[in-house]
């Protein structure tokens, strides 16, 4: 899910909140990957290769499904992910934090001497 956020905001380098709401919405957890929205009525990516074709998906109807239609489809997530930048993401940045903080945790005093 976290990958599809920063994707929704990258590739929407236009204001056009309809079809940012759009891509959002497109996620496709139950292996389809047409008919979307008149905006955005198709993924964008390649063929699936073998391996994910066979992915296991959610069926359509389970509670795990549902629940997942309704945290998408919420007034929050909806308002929050209109609010992602497009230009710039964040993901980097906490990468590196990550990586400072395993090899020089700040609970740990270090001198300069």
């Amino acid at each position: 899910m976290g990958n599809r956020i920063y994707w929704t905001a990258a590739s929407s380098s236009n204001l056009n909140e309809d079809l940012i709401l759009a891509k959002w919405q497109s996620i496709h957890i139950i292996n389809v990957h047409v008919g979307h929205s008149t905006l955005f009525p198709s993924c964008q990516h390649d063929d699936l290769e073998e391996r994910e074709r066979h992915k296991k998906l959610l069926k359509p109807g389970s509670k795990v499904y549902e629940k997942l239609q309704d945290i998408v489809n919420s007034r929050q997530m909806k308002k929050d992910i209109l609010m992602l930048s497009y230009v710039q993401q964040t993901s980097e940045l906490g990468a590196l934090h990550s990586v400072v903080n395993h090899f020089a945790p700040k609970i740990i005093c270090f001198s300069f001497h």
